[in-house]
């Protein structure tokens, strides 16, 4: 997948495990570095947009079309931390069963916990 128009802006993240496009077409679309075949977040405005940055420490993303600036927060980011702030908590990891009631089939099922 690519964007529809042409790419105004481009910024990768402080760690460098994604990097955001800004587009022609109102859409800023957000990808893994590893495997860019297909965006991981997509933000829509109302106009082109011009410019998107990550902050310097990952867990935002700004983004401008027209007058509209926005300043989101990036939740791929903060994955990794409530995982592990998940698993300082657990003493299992979830079931089959649990994992789609809290999580959901839309992600496949697997330990995140590393326990004992």
């Amino acid at each position: 997948m690519k964007p529809e128009a042409p790419v105004t802006d481009v910024s990768f993240s402080p760690d460098g495990k994604y990097f955001a496009t800004a587009s022609k077409d109102s859409t800023v679309l957000v990808w893994e570095t590893t495997n860019g075949k297909k965006p991981v977040e997509t933000i829509r405005h109302e106009e082109p947009v011009t410019a998107v940055a990550f902050s310097s420490d990952g867990n935002h993303l700004a983004t401008t079309s027209g007058k509209t600036a926005r300043v989101l927060l990036f939740w791929r980011q903060q994955e990794q931390k409530l995982i592990e702030d998940a698993c300082a908590h657990l003493t299992e990891n979830l079931t089959p069963k649990e994992w789609n009631q809290y999580v959901g089939d839309n992600v496949p099922y697997h330990k995140t916990c590393k326990l004992p």
